[in-house]
């Protein structure tokens, strides 16, 4: 019942706070503001992602100014986002804040396994109170980010339990890799 209430409240309180400063319909109109300097622009002129993977650094002096100075990541989930759903904003929007909520719900998970029961969800909870968190779930592909660096946290401290198997490891090491040179 927590991980409903908590998955809602994830996904509800930032977009309560982006509803009091514009309409639903500009969700994701952030990726807009500075046009030439945000990942979506680039989502927008991958016509082959394989092409677009493979010449990465050389294509990287003419992109934006994140994509010049990022990994492919976030373009790449942009991407992905845009052709199931359409390269508008408000796609863009919706599942930036879809993956907020979703990393939440990770980074409680993790919590949970250290501080089990009424401190695990107050812990949680906490995560919801940081203004700068809500603010940016809606406006900066830094919520991305989150659930992947949160499931690579809590990979990495399943890892370093006390008689971990080396599956576990295994499988933290891998999302660490992917967290760290595809994402940031």
């Amino acid at each position: 019942a927590f991980a409903g209430f908590l998955a809602a409240a994830a996904f509800l309180l930032p977009l309560a706070l982006f509803l009091v400063r514009q309409d639903f319909g500009r969700l994701g109109s952030p990726f807009e503001i500075y046009r030439a300097d945000e990942f979506l622009d680039d989502a927008r002129h991958v016509d082959s992602l394989s092409a677009f993977l493979a010449g990465y650094v050389e294509r990287m002096p003419t992109l934006s100014l994140h994509g010049g100075h990022f990994p492919p990541g976030h373009a790449v989930f942009l991407v992905a986002v845009g052709r199931a759903f359409g390269f508008g904003t408000l796609p863009a929007g919706i599942a930036v804040l879809a993956c907020f909520a979703i990393g939440i719900l990770v980074c409680w998970s993790a919590i949970r396994e250290r501080c089990p029961g009424r401190a695990g969800r107050q812990a949680a909870l906490l995560l919801l109170a940081c203004p700068s968190m809500l603010d940016f779930a809606c406006t900066s592909m830094d919520a991305v980010f989150l659930l992947f660096a949160a499931l690579a946290l809590r990979a990495g401290l399943r890892a370093f339990e006390t008689g971990a198997s080396v599956r576990r490891a295994i499988g933290a090491g891998v999302l660490i890799g992917l967290r760290l040179p595809g994402w940031r």
